[in-house]
């Protein structure tokens, strides 16, 4: 337990502290499920698109950086068809917002393979 005090007074943190390691709990265990879940969804629609490759990246492949309002980033190499359409199909299909990443644009390619899960 882990007390605070100012000008004498001294409050109980350990209510706060556990309420705070419950929700990163809760946070850790979102991302994993929704890992798990959408690397097997982006796999199959990605098949039909013919890519040369495709990653995740970002928040969803680090411990405590995943909210429940981040989104999903993809990044892929070899789109050839209608951007705005792919976001929205991958938004559709994952229930979530998808930032996607063109490899071919992207200043920092190979850094986001370096710490992607390549998932094609």
């Amino acid at each position: 337990m882990v007390k605070a005090s100012r000008h004498s007074k001294s409050f109980d943190l350990s209510l706060w502290e556990e309420s705070i390691r419950r929700e990163y709990a809760e946070r850790e265990k979102d991302r994993l499920a929704t890992l798990s879940r959408v690397g097997p969804l982006l796999t199959d629609y990605f098949k039909k698109k013919k890519l040369r490759r495709v990653f995740l990246v970002g928040s969803i492949l680090e411990e405590g950086r995943f909210y429940p309002f981040s989104d999903i980033d993809v990044l892929v190499e070899g789109l050839c068809g209608d951007y705005l359409k792919t976001v929205t199909e991958m938004e559709c299909l994952l229930n979530r917002t998808v930032d996607l990443i063109e490899g071919e644009r992207c200043r920092f390619l190979i850094s986001l393979e370096q710490k992607g899960r390549r998932i094609l």
